[in-house]
């Protein structure tokens, strides 16, 4: 994760890898084996945009008493999105899923080397039972954390899934879905169709420049029980 999300976050510095079974105190660590024009150029421009992003919307919790509206700038905040992805993916053994998409994370290609989409969901706070309390929760569960990790998507979509992850950053859970070469537009559009009505989520378009919640997409419990440990995300027909 980018070190500024720490910095912007100096009461929530506990880094959690729940592949390796580590917690870590302090802040996210620095990836430093990128070259200087990539780092201090092409790259830190994605960061300086998302930097925007975490002070304007990823820093607020909202209480959804109005409309939420996220204001957003496809390409850089996608390319954003891959670029964490990326750097989550080698710290794994090979392959690496989302290594194509380098020439598009720094700029030089102008289109993702395969179909992409990227939904959003917005979290809410949880208030916890006079049971949970008793056990030790606090009062309200507020969605403070920020993780990258891998969505498992069922049949009928997952077969024809190429890549599919989601960043979390507070409220804000995205979703990246790319598609297999041989499946027909038609088709993934069915998929996603499904997927967002299921999970009350929202695609960030290309042609568009915001979108408005009304509600939540789920709360923090929620996203914890069927994200964060790994439940699959179904697609019911």
């Amino acid at each position: 994760m980018p070190l500024f999300l720490s910095r912007n976050r100096p009461m929530y510095r506990t880094v959690l890898d729940h592949d390796r079974g580590v917690v870590r105190r302090g802040l996210v660590t620095a990836v430093r084996d990128v070259c200087e024009e990539c780092n201090g150029v092409k790259l830190s421009a994605l960061d300086n945009y998302a930097s925007r992003l975490d002070r304007d919307y990823f820093l607020i919790i909202p209480d959804f008493r109005s409309p939420v509206k996220f204001r957003y700038g496809f390409d850089l905040l996608l390319r954003w999105l891959l670029k964490i992805i990326y750097n989550d993916d080698r710290t794994r053994p090979p392959p690496n899923a989302a290594e194509r998409f380098v020439p598009y994370i720094l700029g030089a290609d102008s289109r993702p080397p395969l179909r992409t989409n990227l939904l959003l969901g917005l979290i809410s706070a949880f208030e916890t039972t006079q049971q949970q309390r008793a056990e030790g929760l606090p009062a309200i569960l507020e969605p403070e954390s920020c993780g990258v990790g891998y969505l498992y998507v069922n049949r009928p979509a997952g077969p024809d899934i190429e890549l599919s992850r989601f960043v979390e950053i507070n409220s804000y859970f995205f979703q990246v879905i790319v598609w297999k070469e041989s499946v027909a537009r038609p088709v993934s559009r069915r998929y996603l169709a499904k997927i967002c009505d299921l999970h009350r989520l929202q695609e960030l378009k290309a042609t568009n420049e915001s979108v408005i919640f009304e509600k939540p997409s789920m709360d923090f419990l929620k996203f914890q029980a069927d994200y964060a440990i790994r439940r699959p995300m179904i697609d019911r027909r």
